[in-house]
C-alpha cells in the first residue's frame, strides 16, 4: 500500500476508534455504496505498429462496495470518515488490430478511505466535499496462451506468417495494457445527503485527480495515452450511536409503550422476490424465496434461495457470456423502522454461489467473403463450474397491504454487483 493511502487509512481508523469515546457528538455504523453512472475521458488514441490503442467510454455498470463510517456532528457542520471495500469498473481501453480486437472492461477490487467535511443548511440536509485515497487490485485476463499459440503457428504455417505476427503484436500489447491500470488513485468527492432518524442517504460524485491509465510501454518506447474517470454513487448507512438520538420514542413514554404493545409481533416472514442486475452488456434476472425468523420485534435471522440467469451478446465487441447461478443468501436481519404498516429492513451476511455456464476469454473480428464475421475461441478455460462465497447487504422497505400481506422494493449489494427488485411477503 502506498504511503498516502496508508496515512489516510491510519487517520480514518483513529477517528473510528475515537468515536466510541465521545458518544454525544460522534456516531458510527455500516454503509453500502452503489455506483449509478460513470464517465471516462475519451479521444486519446495511439498507433503501435499495426495495432491501435484508444480510450473509450462504454457502459455505466460501475460496481458496489460495503464499509463503515464515523461522523462528528455539530449544529451547522459535520465531518465524516469512511472505510470501504468493493469491486468497480472505472476504466476502459480498446486494443484493435487488422484481425479484430475488443475493449478492456477490467474490474478492480477497490479499497478506499475517505475524509469528508460538510455544512448543514437544514438539520436533516447535508452538503459535503472531501478526498478519498484508493487502492485497486485489477482483475484482467491472461493472453499468454494466445501469444504462445500464435508464435507456434508462425513456424507451422509460413504462408500466414505475416498475419500471425500481427496477432502476436496485438496480444502482446493487450497483455501490456492489462498491467498499466493504476493501483493507486486520489479522488475528489462532493455531494448531498439527508438524514431520516438514524438512516443516512448520500448522493456523491467522485473524480480521479490522477489518471487511471497512463501510457503503453512497448519495445523500449512508451506511447503517451491517458484516461481519467468520474462516477456518481449512492450510499445508504445507519448510525448506531448515540442510541438515544435514534430511538423511535423516549424510553419512559407510557403512551408509546402502549402503542408498541398493540402492534402485532410476527415471528415468521416469507418473501417471494424478483429483481435484476442491468448492465450495458447484458442483464441478469433474479428470483428469490426468502424466509425470516424473528427473535424479537426488530431482530432475526434470514435465509433465501436465489436462481439467476445471465446472457450477454457479442454486441460492441463484448464476448458472449451465458451462465446460471444458484445462491444461498443468509444473514442477520434488523428492522430500524417497525410499525403496524411500515418496516425498513437491513440484512447482512454470507452468500454461497454455484455458477455453471461459459465465459470465453478471447475472440476476434475477421472479414470473410466481404462480410464481417465475429468469432469466439471456446476452450476448456471458458467452461465455468465453480462454488464461491462472498458477503451481502440488503436494504428493503415493506408496506403492509393487510396485517399479514406486505409489499415493497429491495436493494442488495455485494462486493461485485448490486441488484434491485420488488418483493411480496406474508408474515405469520
Amino acid at each position: 500500500m502506498n504511503q498516502p493511502l496508508r496515512s489516510l487509512s491510519t487517520l480514518v481508523v483513529l477517528l473510528l476508534v475515537t468515536s466510541a469515546v465521545r458518544a454525544q457528538e460522534w456516531s458510527f455504523g455500516p454503509t453500502v455504496n452503489l455506483g449509478l453512472s460513470s464517465n471516462r475521458t475519451t479521444g486519446d488514441q495511439v498507433k503501435i505498429g499495426a495495432t491501435t490503442v484508444s480510450t473509450n467510454d462504454y457502459g455505466d455498470a460501475v460496481g458496489a462496495s460495503i464499509g463503515v463510517f464515523a461522523r462528528y456532528d455539530q449544529p451547522r457542520w459535520y465531518a465524516q470518515t469512511e472505510l470501504g471495500r468493493g469491486t468497480y469498473s472505472l476504466a476502459n481501453v480498446s486494443v484493435e488490430g487488422e484481425g479484430g480486437g475488443a475493449p478492456f472492461y477490467p474490474r478492480a477490487r477497490r479499497t478506499d478511505a475517505r475524509l469528508l467535511a460538510g455544512l448543514k443548511p437544514l438539520p436533516w440536509l447535508r452538503l459535503h466535499v472531501g478526498l478519498a485515497g484508493v487502492r485497486n487490485k485489477w482483475q484482467t485476463g491472461n493472453h499468454s496462451w494466445v501469444i504462445r499459440d500464435a508464435e507456434a503457428y508462425i513456424s507451422q504455417y509460413p504462408a500466414e506468417q505475416e498475419r500471425y505476427q500481427r496477432l502476436v503484436e496485438r496480444y502482446t500489447i493487450m497483455e501490456t495494457v492489462s498491467r498499466r491500470f493504476s493501483r493507486n488513485n486520489l479522488e475528489m468527492q462532493g455531494g448531498i445527503g439527508i438524514d431520516i432518524g438514524g438512516l443516512t442517504v448520500d448522493l456523491t460524485y467522485a473524480s480521479a485527480l490522477n489518471p487511471v491509465f497512463d501510457g503503453v510501454p512497448y519495445q523500449n518506447q512508451t506511447y503517451a495515452i491517458q484516461q481519467h474517470y468520474g462516477f456518481m454513487s449512492m450510499s445508504v448507512g445507519y448510525r448506531l450511536f448515540p442510541l438515544k438520538s435514534h430511538l423511535l420514542a423516549p424510553r419512559r413514554n407510557r403512551a408509546y409503550e402502549r402503542i408498541q404493545r398493540d402492534i402485532p409481533f410476527y415471528r415468521n416472514e416469507f418473501h417471494a422476490s424478483g429483481g435484476w442486475l442491468a448492465e450495458d452488456i447484458g442483464s441478469t434476472f433474479v428470483y428469490e424465496n426468502r424466509y425470516t425468523r424473528y427473535l424479537t420485534r426488530r431482530t432475526g435471522f434470514t435465509a433465501g434461495l436465489n436462481l439467476m440467469r445471465a446472457y450477454e451478446t457479442f454486441d460492441s465487441g463484448f464476448l458472449p457470456k451465458q451462465f446460471t447461478q444458484t445462491q444461498l443468501v443468509t444473514g442477520l436481519r434488523v428492522l430500524p423502522l417497525y410499525s403496524r404498516r411500515h418496516t425498513i429492513g437491513i440484512s447482512v451476511g454470507p452468500v454461497l454461489t454455484y455458477t455453471a455456464g461459459f465465459r470465453p476469454y478471447s475472440g476476434s473480428q475477421q472479414t470473410l467473403n466481404g462480410q464481417l464475421v465475429q468469432t469466439v475461441n471456446l476452450t476448456t478455460e471458458a467452461v465455468v463450474r465453480k462454488l464461491s462465497a462472498t458477503v451481502q447487504a440488503t436494504l428493503d422497505y415493506n408496506c403492509a397491504a393487510t396485517d399479514r400481506v406486505i409489499l415493497g422494493p429491495w436493494l442488495r449489494v455485494t462486493p461485485d454487483n448490486a441488484y434491485f427488485g420488488v418483493q411480496a411477503g406474508y408474515r405469520f
